[in-house]
Formats: C-alpha cells, sequence, structure tokens
C-alpha cells in the first residue's frame, strides 16, 4: 500500500454520515474510516469495536501503534494518520489538497471531509506512518 493508494481508499468515504463505531459506506466514524480505507487497499485491520463516543487514549493510541509507527512532527507525509484533540480521542488521514497538508476525517455529527489541516488549531497530539508504507 501507498500513501497515495491510502489517501484515495480514504476520499471514497467522503460525504459518508458520523455514526458512532460505523465501517460501511453508510456511516463511519473516525476509526472506521482509517479501517474501512486500509482494507479497501488490502491491508486487514482490527480497530477496537465496542468504544465510548470517544474512545479513550490507552484505546486509540494501541490501535493505532499495532499497524504505524510514530514520526516526528518534521517528517509528516502524506498518508499520514495523525492523533489530535485534548484526550487524543480523533483521528484523521494527511493528504496533499492544501499547503502543507490537507486531512480527510468524520467529524461526529457531521460528515467525512477534507479540510486544510492546521496542527495548533486540532492540537495534534502524535503523528503515525502505516508500517506498510
Amino acid at each position: 500500500m501507498t500513501p497515495e493508494q491510502f489517501i484515495a481508499a480514504a476520499r471514497k468515504y467522503l460525504g459518508v454520515p458520523w455514526q458512532h463505531q460505523g465501517r460501511t459506506r453508510f456511516g463511519i466514524d473516525c476509526i472506521g474510516l482509517l479501517v474501512c480505507a486500509a482494507q479497501d487497499c488490502g491491508f486487514k485491520v482490527g480497530g477496537p469495536i465496542a468504544y465510548g463516543r470517544e474512545p479513550t487514549k490507552t484505546e486509540l493510541v494501541s490501535m493505532i501503534r499495532r499497524y504505524c509507527s510514530l514520526v516526528p512532527k518534521s517528517q509528516q507525509q502524506i498518508g499520514d494518520v495523525v492523533i489530535m484533540g485534548a484526550r487524543e480521542s480523533h483521528v484523521g488521514v494527511l493528504t496533499d489538497a492544501f499547503i502543507p497538508f490537507g486531512f480527510i476525517h468524520v467529524p461526529t455529527n457531521g460528515t467525512c471531509c477534507e479540510v486544510s489541516f492546521d496542527a495548533g488549531v486540532c492540537e495534534l497530539r502524535g503523528t503515525y506512518r502505516p508500517k506498510v508504507f
């Protein structure tokens, strides 16, 4: 899987409505986006399936670390997975749509979208690179 393939797979979910623990094109959450995009690229990913409306830091970080390696913010690149929020409870994928980065994510009670990524506004907590790149 390449970063470009991962991003293309994630983009197929743009416009899909948020659904807690969703894993389909009819409803998806931020973790579901990562799981489904990776699976669409042929990479089997097991994500947490029983979690509260906002997964805990431990649940989310342990899932990400199974499939990704931590990278310094200075080495971010497209296709990387970012964890953000004060409680480290939201994830998305960096893209090439904006300068310096775009970001595909599924906001709670919204739809999957691609927006400009601002690490300061998003409270960046970690950048991870899928081990299969």
